[in-house]
């Protein structure tokens, strides 16, 4: 079982957030057309807001190894670079948004890592233990949960340090239409 299946039990409200980082560029491509082809962006009023793990400009490249968070995390996953991601939107939607702004959020990253670790730890129950095996029977071996469970933990940590490290980054990406008014505030 791997971190974006397990994380609905845990964290469902941030399930979506790790499903939008699993997605690889021809993903990116469908999940775009889909959305500009069915009319869920409007032309008139129509903004994109995508947050996404990143590599540095420096670090990235297509070709990503398989490590820890490839496995595990988000699997067999490619994280972009902030400037890949503008060129896939380019590249598959072509003239139909303008970047209002690129923010990386990855500052602010390992506090929340630390949290989520901690309330993981403590609200770990019998009763959630049962949950999971029902929706999951290969752990019902106490080995294979505890294995679940040290990964879970390593994954916390190991994010932790990358986003403190600046290895990687959380960007977020606003995008809106040509010749869209701006929003005024009074």
């Amino acid at each position: 079982m791997d971190f974006v299946s397990a994380s609905q039990l845990f964290f469902p409200q941030v399930a979506e957030a790790y499903m939008a980082d699993e997605f690889h560029t021809p993903d990116l491509q469908a999940i775009l057309n889909l959305y500009v082809d069915n009319l869920a962006l409007k032309d008139a009023r129509a903004g994109i807001v995508l947050t996404a793990t990143t590599y540095p400009e420096c670090s990235y490249t297509p070709y990503q190894g398989n490590d820890f968070t490839r496995k595990y995390h988000w699997p067999n996953g490619v994280s972009p670079s902030p400037s890949s991601l503008l060129l896939d939107f380019e590249r598959y939607i072509p003239g139909r948004f303008c970047v209002e702004s690129v923010e990386d959020m990855g500052a602010h990253y390992p506090r929340c890592l630390r949290e989520w670790g901690r309330r993981f730890g403590e609200n770990w129950t019998e009763e959630l233990s049962a949950k999971i095996i029902a929706r999951y029977p290969e752990l019902k071996r106490p080995e294979n949960m505890a294995m679940f469970r040290r990964k879970w933990a390593y994954m916390f940590s190991y994010m932790e340090v990358a986003y403190s490290r600046w290895w990687i980054g959380l960007t977020c990406w606003t995008l809106k239409r040509p010749g869209r008014e701006a929003a005024i505030c009074s």
